[in-house]
C-alpha cells in the first residue's frame, strides 16, 4: 500500500506473474466493505471473463465502476516471492520485489535480485542480481523484502528450522549492498516468513507467518532485549500474505483462502 487509499499485489500462477492496482477509495465509494456487499469484485471480475454467458451482468454499472477501479499489469516471468512486493517511501514512481535465479520464483536460492517497478505501468523495467557471501560461501537471502521510512531495505532468510536472520541495507539504481544484522530472532513467527512489513507511526519491522506476527524496534535492531520483541498469535486458520501500515498506524492484513483485505481495529498494533 503506498497510502490508505491504493493497493497493489502481486500474483503467480505457474511461471508468470502480474501486479493488480486496487483504488481502495472508489471500492470503499461502492460498498465493498460493506455486509452483503463484499463479493463485488470477484462478481464483477467473473462477469466480465464470462462475458458471452453473462451479457446483463456484465453490464452492470456498479461492476462496471468496479473494474475501472481495478488495473491488472502486464504478465512477466522470474518474479520470485509474491509477497516480497514493497514500497520505498524514497521513490513514490517505484515498486520493488525480491527475484530469485528460477524460473518458478517461489523457492529460496543463493541466487537472487531485486526488480523495480514503474507504478504507472505496473511493469517491471530494471533488475540488479546479488548474491549474500559468508566465509562459508554464498547463502540465500530470504524472499521478503521491507523499506523503512529512511530507505532502508530489509530481507529476512531462516536459520535452521526455527530461527530468524536479518540484513539490513540499501538498494541503488544499479546495485545493492546489505549486510547481515548481527542478532537474529530465536524463534521465527512461523515455520515460513511469509512477508516483512514496516510501521512508520511505531518505527517497528513486522515478521508475518501464518496466524502469527512478531516486532521489533527498527532503532535496536542488533541489541534487542527479549522485552522489544511482541509476538501475536492468531487463531484465524488463514494463510497471512502480507502486512501494510499507513502513515497513521492503521494496520491492514492480506489473507488468502479467501483473499480478503482486513482493517485493523486498533492503532496500536
Amino acid at each position: 500500500m503506498t497510502s490508505a487509499n491504493t493497493a497493489y499485489v502481486l500474483c503467480t500462477s505457474g511461471s508468470y506473474a502480474w501486479i493488480t492496482r486496487y483504488n481502495l477509495k472508489e471500492l470503499r465509494a461502492l460498498g465493498a466493505t460493506k455486509s452483503g456487499k463484499m463479493d463485488m469484485i470477484r462478481r464483477a471480475t467473473f462477469y466480465n471473463a464470462n462475458a458471452k454467458k453473462y451479457p446483463t451482468q456484465n453490464q452492470n454499472t456498479t461492476y462496471k465502476r468496479v473494474l475501472k477501479a481495478v488495473k491488472v499489469g502486464p504478465k512477466f516471468k522470474n518474479f520470485g516471492h509474491g509477497q516480497s512486493l514493497a514500497y520505498n517511501p524514497k521513490d513514490s514512481s517505484h515498486l520493488w520485489f525480491v527475484g530469485t535465479g528460477l524460473v518458478a520464483g517461489n523457492h529460496v536460492s543463493t541466487k537472487a535480485n531485486v526488480q523495480r517497478v514503474k507504478i504507472s505501468t505496473l511493469k517491471p523495467d530494471k533488475k540488479i542480481n546479488f548474491r549474500f557471501k559468508s566465509k562459508s560461501g554464498y547463502i540465500a537471502g530470504g524472499l521478503n523484502l521491507a523499506f523503512d521510512k529512511s530507505g532502508n531495505a530489509y530481507l529476512d532468510s531462516k536459520t535452521g528450522t526455527r530461527s530468524l536472520k536479518l540484513f539490513k541495507g540499501k538498494i541503488y539504481t544499479k546495485s545493492v549492498k546489505f549486510k547481515l544484522v548481527m542478532q537474529g530472532i530465536k524463534y521465527a513467527p512461523g515455520p515460513r516468513t511469509q512477508s516483512l512489513a514496516y510501521n512508520k507511526k511505531s518505527n517497528r519491522l513486522y515478521m508475518i507467518a501464518d496466524d502469527s506476527v512478531i516486532s521489533v524496534p527498527v532503532s535496536k535492531l542488533g541489541k534487542l532485549k527479549k522485552s522489544d520483541v511482541q509476538s501475536t498469535q492468531f487463531s484465524a486458520k488463514r494463510e497471512f500474505e502480507g502486512m501494510q501500515f499507513t502513515s497513521d498506524g492503521s494496520s491492514y492484513l492480506l489473507t488468502n483462502k479467501g483473499a480478503e483485505i482486513m482493517q485493523g481495529s486498533t492503532k496500536s498494533f
